[in-house]
């Protein structure tokens, strides 16, 4: 052994551990590192085999690795960070230590047989610095995903203090121009309408009472408009679903808005099945229907045609209402539905509105989460389509 202990002196002065074993596993040399960090000296382990000292290298698919240097085959690699410690320690304070092992076979003097050499590197120090920057980089990531969410959060909050503000803008909008500026003409045609009955002047006063019908269902649509959307800001303007016929709802729309088509000529044509049925809010579904039709009466042109078509389509029922008025461009389109932009113009005999009808029905469409687009061309008139699922889960 002192053979030994003289030909691989070189490797008590470096600053790794090393041990030699031939094939029995018995230990051939045991620098002074290895004393110094396992506790164990080398006269006690010498010609000992390894593994009654250290019971890891026992494990079956170690000693297959080991068998393989032994045959001369290239080096073993053993990793901290994927196994754990093979040399353990005689004081237990040092038990936490993290170690790096290679082995590669070294030829015997004057022999063709190898031993294995096993270099150990402690790497305690480096796996905890690794693990206290991995550590820094998690948590690094944890603050930079929770300000992602206050910043989320923020823009959402922001977005939707901008929309409150544009809801409360668009409603006094409307409380001062859209709905003073009726009664103010309802107003003027009442005195009027007393000076025609004064006068006996019966002409007069049938055309003030006409006119005074126009602005009063004009006015009733707004304030129902109203109520419907002060209630939806509110949140209490629940989704009811129920199974109905279509056509009757239709029938109904069409009958109170008969006399505003009735005093432009409008023919209004109806293809509906009458056994067509769907499972949404009623309510809703009406106010839909009541506002498009609204609409295309009021972009018609008098002695125009406005026509109502439903159907289904794959798993959706599409209510297209289509007008041969005025038409809009596409930029007209785009500002539809939107809150923020005033996307109402005068109707063809001047009548006034307030594109409050547009977002609610995109607003009950969506609850429904259904679609709601627009096909239109200047001079050729405009068709407002919307589809709902049919299926009873909403």
């Amino acid at each position: 052994m002192d053979s030994n202990k003289l030909e691989y002196s070189l490797f008590d002065y470096i600053s790794v551990g090393v041990c030699i074993i031939n094939r029995d596993y018995r230990v051939q040399f045991w620098n002074e590192y290895m004393e110094a960090y396992t506790g164990y000296s080398s006269s006690e382990i010498i010609n000992k085999p390894l593994n009654e000292f250290f019971p890891a290298f026992e494990n079956e698919k170690y000693r297959d690795l080991v068998e393989n240097v032994f045959i001369g085959w290239p080096p073993v690699i053993l990793s901290s960070r994927l196994h754990s410690p093979f040399f353990t320690f005689k004081e237990q304070e040092n038990k936490d230590r993290f170690q790096d092992l290679t082995i590669v076979p070294i030829l015997v003097p004057n022999s063709e047989s190898y031993n294995a050499i096993i270099t150990v590197t402690d790497v305690t120090d480096i796996t905890k610095k690794l693990e206290e920057q991995n550590t820094l980089y998690r948590q690094a990531q944890e603050e930079i995903r929770i300000r992602k969410q206050i910043q989320k959060k923020l823009r959402e909050s922001e977005k939707n203090l901008k929309e409150l503000v544009l809801t409360k803008d668009k409603f006094f909008s409307i409380i001062a121009h859209d709905l003073i500026n009726p009664f103010n003409a309802l107003l003027g045609l009442s005195n009027i309408l007393i000076s025609g009955c004064e006068e006996k002047d019966y002409e007069k006063v049938e055309e003030c009472s006409n006119l005074i019908n126009i602005s009063t269902e004009s006015v009733y649509a707004l304030l129902i408009n109203l109520l419907d959307w002060s209630r939806l800001q509110l949140g209490k303007f629940q989704l009811n679903p129920e199974q109905f016929k279509v056509e009757e709802s239709i029938d109904n729309i069409i009958s109170q808005l008969i006399s505003s088509a009735d005093g432009k000529e409008i023919t209004i044509i109806k293809y509906v099945q009458p056994s067509l049925t769907i499972f949404a809010d009623r309510n809703m579904f009406s106010t839909v229907i009541r506002n498009l039709l609204s609409n295309a009466i009021k972009f018609s042109f008098r002695k125009g045609k406005i026509e109502i078509n439903a159907s289904i389509v794959n798993k959706d029922m599409i209510v297209a209402i289509s007008d041969t008025g005025i038409g809009m461009t596409q930029d007209d389109i785009k500002h539809l539905f939107k809150i923020d932009s005033n996307a109402s113009s005068p109707g063809t005999e001047k009548e006034r509105g307030t594109g409050l009808g547009l977002i609610l029905c995109k607003e009950f469409i969506d609850q429904h989460k259904g679609k709601i687009w627009v096909e239109s061309e200047i001079g050729k008139g405009s068709t407002f389509c919307f589809s709902l699922p049919i299926h009873e889960h909403l």
